[in-house]
């Protein structure tokens, strides 16, 4: 049920980006907590 609740809140919230001109974008729920340093990578 919870899940349903949170997929009619990013519909709604979609919409009201839209009508407000605002970006709204989606983002693949795995790997989305883990961050990445720019010192991380190697030259």
């Amino acid at each position: 049920m919870l899940d349903g609740g949170f997929g009619q809140f990013r519909d709604l919230l979609s919409w009201l980006c839209w009508k407000r001109s605002k970006y709204f974008a989606q983002v693949d729920h795995k790997y989305t907590s883990h961050t990445k340093s720019c010192l991380d990578t190697t030259l």
